[in-house]
């Protein structure tokens, strides 16, 4: 009967002990998954800051060649995206203290602080062309920008399953007739008088960045549900 214990025994230490290096095998393999996944992330992120630093760039220089009168509050909006580029590169910097969980939830709040900087610094790199003829070619290259980078989700839908996709066609349904608002509008610009331009300058300004907002925004979900296109 001691010797059926003993042996008993014995086994269920020897299971305890396997079951513990299985979860510790387990653990490892989900902490190199979620490194792969952070070193993924950041270099993708990076690729992505490198270009807004090289808009940041380009816009202060053209700020700077405006002269202070003239380029007052683009200073203060260049100085603002600078602040929310510095702090988005810290925070990318720290997601390897984060678990599976946290890194989920850190990813999408980061991608949507990049759209916003993202679309923000475009609203600030037309509003740098105080020139009409300049901030029209300006605006109409966005919008023809805009129109492409459409173009290109409307052909990713091709061919899908309309139930899977019927959400994604109607959100870009709605940003097709948004952009016909705005080409309507910036066609305006090149006959409107000096008062009416300045009025529809910031409003066109104002709703190319919004566009673009939605635009990157359906990107992200896009690419967040694969499934669902």
């Amino acid at each position: 009967m001691k010797t059926l214990l003993l042996v008993g025994s014995i086994g269920l230490f020897l299971g305890l002990v396997g079951c513990t290096e299985q979860q510790e095998i387990e653990m490892a393999e989900t902490r190199n998954d979620v490194a792969q996944e952070v070193a993924a992330f950041q270099e993708d992120f990076e690729r992505e800051l490198q270009e807004v630093d090289r808009h940041l760039q380009e816009l202060s220089a053209r700020v700077d060649a405006a002269g202070e009168a003239a380029a007052g509050e683009l200073r203060e909006t260049v100085a603002s995206l600078r602040e929310e580029r510095e702090e988005l590169a810290r925070q990318l910097d720290t997601l390897a203290d984060h678990s599976a969980e946290e890194l989920a939830a850190t990813r999408d709040t980061m991608e949507r602080r990049l759209i916003e900087l993202e679309t923000e610094l475009e609203r600030a790199r037309l509003m740098a062309h105080t020139e009409r003829e300049a901030f029209l070619q300006a605006a109409e290259e966005y919008v023809r920008d805009l129109d492409q980078r459409i173009a290109r989700l409307e052909s990713r839908l091709e061919g899908q399953a309309e139930a899977a996709s019927e959400a994604y066609r109607d959100r870009l349904a709605d940003l097709r007739e948004a952009q016909a608002d705005l080409e309507e509008k910036v066609a305006r610009l090149s006959h409107a008088t000096r008062q009416e331009f300045e009025t529809l300058r910031d409003e066109v300004a104002e709703d190319l960045a919004d566009l673009d907002r939605k635009l990157r925004e359906t990107v992200h979900r896009m690419e967040e549900d694969p499934g669902a296109v």
